[in-house]
């Protein structure tokens, strides 16, 4: 069964997307109120919420970039602004993990002071005292968990985890539901993960456990047996449009939104980072090198290896790899008839003439192949070992070169 299949008779074109003003271009999901999109599983979980049917743990996956952390904050932002209204207005049930509440619509999440509201589903009012308290990160109900900063390996810990079992069996500390966020679930280890399974397995009343994934094939089958799964799309067209025109994420950029669209693939927190990255400039850095395949000039690729190797920003050679391998990937679907090929760069047009023209279809094809599965395997390698990053950028276009050469009419 669908995702949208599971929802009842609900209109989602009546709501809207967008409250007004402006979005922080860089704000963070924890004070993010602007939760564009995502109307499935979103109004899904205010009908299990109305109905009392609320599973103790949820499972977001997919794609990275796209608001699973946003949504979990938003959702236990919406359950903590209940509280009150629980514990004053409703008898609670022990049966069922929100007491078969009958909250009837919620307050819309709106700036502070306005007393407009709204149908949206999983809403909240922000004049409620426990916003506050998230976004300073000093609600004493809810834990966020993520990557150990100081772990060589970048994963989840058995200790946080445990921290985490430990702050579920306590006492709310403010009389209503106490809320555990882990961020990148799929790198926690092995005893982490086993470590989560007991409070799966028996959990504490009036506790949610929101595990968010990119990568749910990594983490334990008995662990996903144990959540529901909540499934996340990229962003239609519309809502990043809606997202980058509300923000003034392209201000200090020269990109245009079309071009914002096409790298971004409808990933909003992609974006952002792409563009701290300085994204556009790696790019224009490949279609330079691979200019003139697969004689392609030598020196001009050994400029661009010293230009990012002088860089101080060690997450750019990891963009320049995601982004040689996402070029390789849409050349890929056009020769393959998947998907059009639309430019961004006017050099694009000769290097696709020339493939078209030059090389047969199938060859060109695995050719390309290959190349992703060696750039994959270098930014793998460079993950666990720190390479030096001008080969890195030398090996990528040697490899682009290589494979060409040896398929060329």
């Amino acid at each position: 069964m669908s995702l949208i299949d599971q929802i009842d008779d609900y209109d989602l074109d009546q709501f809207e997307e967008n409250s007004s003003g402006v979005i922080d271009t860089f704000e963070s999901p924890r004070t993010q109120n602007n939760l564009i999109g995502h109307l499935e599983q979103r109004q899904l979980i205010q009908d299990l919420y109305d109905k009392g049917h609320m599973p103790h743990a949820w499972l977001l996956k997919g794609p990275s970039g796209v608001g699973k952390e946003t949504f979990a904050y938003h959702f236990a932002k919406f359950l903590f602004s209940q509280n009150e209204k629980s514990n004053s207005s409703h008898h609670i049930e022990e049966t069922s993990m929100f007491g078969g509440l009958d909250l009837g619509e919620a307050p819309a999440a709106t700036e502070k002071g306005s007393t407009s509201t709204s149908s949206l589903p999983m809403s909240y009012d922000l004049n409620h005292a426990s916003i506050d308290r998230v976004h300073s990160g000093g609600h004493g109900d809810l834990l966020y968990l993520d990557i150990d900063e100081k772990s060589v390996k970048q994963e989840i810990k058995v200790d946080q985890v445990r921290e985490a079992v430990r702050f579920l069996q306590k006492t709310s500390s403010e009389g209503g539901w106490r809320i555990v966020i882990i961020n990148n679930a799929d790198v926690m280890n092995s005893s982490a993960q086993n470590a989560l399974l007991k409070v799966l397995e028996e959990p504490p009343k009036n506790t949610v456990l929101m595990l968010v994934s990119s990568a749910v094939s990594k983490m334990l089958p008995t662990i996903r047996s144990r959540c529901r799964l909540l499934p996340f799309e990229k962003l239609s067209d519309d809502n990043m449009r809606s997202l980058i025109s509300t923000s003034s994420i392209l201000k200090e950029t020269e990109l245009s939104i079309d071009e914002a669209l096409a790298f971004a693939e409808g990933r909003f927190g992609y974006l952002q980072s792409f563009i701290e990255d300085q994204g556009a400039e790696l790019f224009s850095y490949i279609i330079d090198g691979v200019k003139g395949f697969p004689n392609a000039d030598k020196k001009t690729i050994f400029d661009i290896g010293q230009k990012i190797n002088a860089d101080r920003n060690n997450n750019r050679i990891t963009r320049f790899l995601e982004l040689f391998n996402w070029w390789c990937e849409n050349l890929i679907k056009h020769l393959t008839g998947i998907k059009q090929y639309s430019k961004l760069r006017d050099d694009e047009i000769t290097i696709l003439n020339a493939l078209e023209d030059d090389y047969e279809v199938e060859k060109s094809i695995e050719a390309l192949m290959n190349i992703c599965e060696k750039i994959t395997q270098m930014k793998n390698d460079n993950l666990w070992a720190s390479l030096d990053k001008q080969t890195l950028v030398l090996n990528a276009f040697i490899a682009f070169n290589n494979e060409f050469k040896k398929i060329k009419k």
